[in-house]
């Protein structure tokens, strides 16, 4: 299926992958010349799943490298498929917070 994925829309539609391989990537949003105007991590909550985590030790990584990079972006964002909210807790299993320690760890990279 994740073939078929690859192959027929996330590889048509979305920029490269942020590393060889991996689902997750950035997408940046054209602004004034020189600039973007905003940048999105897009997460890849699906690929790397564990009672550990939802993003995997090489994806939190690459977030950190990426938001310790320079950027001339006026904004960035990051965006995660599931809820990051604490009022998610009681929704069901597809949300950050049955995953406190590595929502932790993001919320550290981002605070850093």
């Amino acid at each position: 299926a994740r073939d078929a994925f690859e192959r027929h829309l996330a590889n048509a539609f979305n920029p490269p992958p942020y590393r060889h391989g991996e689902m997750y990537f950035v997408h940046k949003l054209p602004g004034p010349p020189d600039e973007a105007l905003a940048e999105f991590f897009v997460l890849d909550g699906r690929s790397h799943r564990s009672d550990a985590g939802i993003l995997g030790e090489d994806q939190i990584r690459d977030l950190q490298a990426w938001l310790g990079t320079p950027s001339k972006a006026r904004w960035r964002f990051i965006v995660s498929s599931t809820m990051f909210a604490e009022v998610a807790g009681d929704v069901g299993s597809d949300n950050w917070s049955l995953h406190a320690k590595e929502k932790r760890r993001v919320l550290g990279h981002i605070f850093d």
